[in-house]
């Protein structure tokens, strides 16, 4: 595998750049990345070497919408007809991993530039204003620490270290940054794109300190805005939920062209209400709140990469992510699954191992 090349302390600008060199030498028909929209705003964007391209904002520290859901509607109908770099999260990349093991998407002519991920901020902190100063904080990472104000899901987030991407962008020793590869055809790429570049790698330390600090934030922020003890919690927690079915929408692993609690199923339930009308004098509308999450946990706990999103589009603030989180690695610990972590790694959900739980028995 060949080396990794410094490019230097000046983040973003240095990224730029080196996507900027990665597309003049690397063959790249085109990059998926973050970019700035006419209004102002950022999102991802499909962009050629074309003049007119809008201003490319990389690993820009903010998620308007989870690549890999884009990705999936990109890919669905077959593989990307040129050579694009695609720029994302670890948890984005996860994502589409997961959504391409369901035959949902193709990683064909897609080569992957990731990092060592610092978590990104809410949507609401976003538009309210940027402040260039965050920016720089966000770049410096202190002590491994993450900085204050990223949403919940990233401020425990243990798998910051992207397990399947071409290309790491990481920090490097006294304070700079490297590009490193993680597949051969990332070592080619960036021997071509930084022949005289200074080496550099991945700081040990710097991902030690990283993974002590997310450790101790995933036990705080579990603790605190997902302690749910039983079914009497989780209906309080739950019960807030307007039935707006934005969380789903947001999820990249929720793929289904008609979801069951949208379908008439769930319309007719209120016609089936009307033993517990009797009973109770009085129920709930919209109905089935509570059973939309649970039964949304129990389709895709498995796979959930713990992301955010679903939680950062929430309107009334219920820690949707927190909570699938929490569940969601109990489920996958029990598999001894991580989401997304390699494509030829089977589904728990789709394999049958005949000795799976002795002890729940026969």
């Amino acid at each position: 595998m060949a080396r990794g090349a410094d490019i230097g302390t000046e983040m973003p600008k240095a990224l730029r750049e080196a996507v900027q060199r990665l597309m003049e030498t690397g063959g790249f028909e085109g990059t998926f990345t973050l970019a700035r929209t006419p209004g102002g705003g950022v999102d991802y964007f499909l962009s050629t070497k074309e003049e007119g391209a809008p201003e490319l904002l990389p690993l820009h520290p903010v998620m308007p919408n989870h690549a890999g859901r884009l990705l999936r509607e990109m890919t669905l109908g077959g593989a990307m007809r040129g050579k694009v770099l695609v720029i994302t999260r670890p948890c984005e990349l996860r994502g589409f991993v997961e959504i391409v093991k369901r035959l949902q998407g193709c990683l064909d002519n897609l080569v992957f530039l990731s990092v060592v991920c610092g978590g990104v901020f809410p949507l609401s902190m976003v538009s309210a204003g940027w402040d260039g100063k965050r920016t720089e904080e966000y770049w410096a990472y202190p002590d491994g620490r993450p900085v204050q104000g990223l949403r919940p899901a990233c401020q425990g987030c243990t798998e910051f270290i992207p397990y399947t991407a071409d290309l790491v962008v990481a920090p490097s020793a006294n304070g700079h940054w490297a590009l490193t590869a993680g597949s051969e055809e990332g070592g080619r790429l960036i021997e071509r794109a930084f022949p005289s570049a200074p080496a550099a790698e991945m700081d040990p330390k710097a991902l030690e300190a990283m993974a002590v600090a997310r450790k101790a934030g995933r036990e705080e922020v579990l603790s605190h805005e997902a302690d749910v003890k039983g079914l009497s919690d989780l209906v309080k927690v739950f019960g807030r939920c307007i039935g707006c079915h934005a969380c789903s929408k947001a999820c990249p692993i929720c793929y289904c062209t008609l979801c069951t609690f949208e379908s008439s199923r769930m319309e007719d339930r209120m016609e089936q209400s009307k033993g517990q009308l009797e009973v109770k004098g009085g129920i709930r509308a919209p109905a089935g709140t509570v059973l939309f999450h649970i039964g949304r946990m129990g389709h895709m706990a498995v796979s959930c990469v713990a992301c955010g999103c679903c939680q950062d589009v929430c309107p009334v603030g219920i820690p949707v992510s927190l909570l699938f989180k929490k569940v969601g690695e109990a489920v996958q610990a029990r598999f001894e699954y991580v989401p997304g972590r390699d494509v030829k790694e089977a589904l728990p959900i789709n394999t049958f191992q005949p000795m799976e739980f002795k002890e729940v028995g026969e």
